[in-house]
């Protein structure tokens, strides 16, 4: 990987690989996180995408995507720990690949230069109509949220983790917040974006990466800044105090377990990978603790996982349930994770747990959206090493290691969705991470 600084407040990644038949550019804005901003920018992309100066519409956007062999400039939003991030992501076939010999790259970048600097206005802001349809379709996705319980109890229970800090405040912002967002609003909020976010280009694929850093500078150099601050998170080591249960009662059959730890490990840790270690044994692999036992061995859930949050610190652990067997999950949840903690596990399980762990690390070059997503976290905790880099530390790990990392975890807050329904119909999740 080539990481290098096109002009201030600007980095530049570039991954080359002849892999795959297609090239992916991403461009992603970090600002931390700010009360009553989440709706904006969740809005922010997607209003961006809707028509330019040059192409008015998402009809004529297209066409030129087309021109470009289907090209396509994807919106993008997430959050890491307590920074947001939001922009575009670019994907198109290989220049290789291009029997004209157009300039496909070059074609994309110019897109990506009339979505990002000369988006539609009407009387200096936004065009009314595309945040009119953008609002409807945010606040559609926020009501829907209950729709996914499993991820709906996984995030419920992060937010009441992280209630009093800014991590706790909803991703994508309140119905409340969307509809307080105007055209003239958010294009004031665009224009400060300028000012306030960094900016991280990540390439994956082939190309002549001196071109491609020439561009990226002319692109970006006018509204470069030598002094924007890195987004800093918060992270709290260790729970405080008694664990705090939320119980919240929801018309379905199957209730949802979500037990939130802190995890005393954040990505920017010479020890972190031991936790990703554990955690393989622990929860993640087909043969984890709570899968062997919780689930098959006790049939006490219909699925348990957890899902980590690298750059807070936090783990939550979920289960789907049958509502009279909450307490007992719970308790055998725990139990599961003491007896890590006790080293009481097989060298066997552990070795299960390490190639499941590496073999996740290969499968990453085979999703270059799924490497950008490696990288862009790695590079903001200031981490410089390639998945093979990680296969060989994960390789060296001890059973001592594993103990260590289990035992830096606190539980910190549990929450149940308490089911009250006779029949519904529930999901199942469709990977454990």
């Amino acid at each position: 990987l080539f990481t290098c600084s096109v002009c201030p407040g600007v980095e530049l990644s570039v991954l080359e690989s002849d892999r795959h038949k297609q090239n992916t550019l991403s461009v992603s804005f970090r600002l931390g996180i700010r009360p009553g901003e989440a709706a904006m920018i969740s809005l922010l992309p997607y209003v961006l995408r809707c028509g330019t100066e040059h192409y008015p519409d998402m009809a004529s956007l297209s066409r030129q995507y087309d021109l470009l062999y289907a090209a396509r400039i994807e919106p993008t939003r997430t959050r890491r720990g307590d920074v947001e991030y939001f922009g575009f992501t670019c994907s198109m076939i290989r220049q290789d690949y291009v029997p004209d010999g157009t300039d496909i790259l070059s074609g994309v970048i110019s897109l990506l230069h009339e979505l990002l600097f000369c988006p539609r206005t009407e009387n200096d802001a936004f065009v009314s109509a595309f945040v009119e349809n953008e609002k409807a379709m945010l606040t559609d996705a926020i009501r829907s949220r209950i729709n996914n319980k499993i991820a709906y109890a996984v995030n419920r229970c992060a937010e009441e983790m992280c209630r009093d800090e800014l991590y706790g405040l909803p991703e994508t912002g309140s119905e409340e917040e969307v509809r307080a967002v105007t055209p003239q609003a958010l294009y004031d909020f665009y224009r400060t974006v300028w000012e306030r976010a960094q900016i991280r280009i990540f390439f994956s694929g082939e190309c002549d990466r001196d071109a491609l850093i020439s561009e990226m500078r002319t692109l970006f150099l006018p509204i470069s800044h030598p002094d924007i601050p890195c987004p800093q998170t918060q992270v709290i080591r260790r729970a405080s105090g008694d664990v705090r249960t939320v119980t919240e009662r929801q018309p379905v059959n199957q209730s949802k377990l979500a037990l939130g730890f802190r995890t005393g490990q954040i990505l920017a840790d010479e020890d972190y990978l031991a936790f990703s270690l554990f955690r393989c044994l622990y929860s993640s692999s087909p043969t984890s603790k709570l899968f062997m036992n919780v689930r098959e061995k006790l049939s006490l859930c219909y699925y348990c996982f957890a899902v980590p949050e690298a750059q807070k610190g936090l783990m939550v652990v979920t289960a789907g349930i049958q509502r009279e067997n909450a307490e007992r999950t719970k308790e055998e949840i725990l139990r599961q994770w003491k007896e890590v903690c006790r080293g009481e596990f097989t060298d066997g399980a552990l070795e299960d747990a390490r190639r499941a762990l590496i073999n996740a690390y290969r499968e990453l070059t085979d999703n270059p959206s799924g490497l950008e997503s490696w990288y862009t976290a790695r590079a903001m905790a200031g981490i410089t090493r390639s998945p093979e880099d990680e296969i060989a530390m994960v390789a060296a790990l001890t059973r001592d290691d594993v103990i260590a990392s289990a035992n830096k975890l606190t539980p910190d807050t549990f929450y149940l969705m308490e089911g009250t329904a006779e029949h519904d119909e529930e999901e199942e999740p469709d990977h454990a991470d």
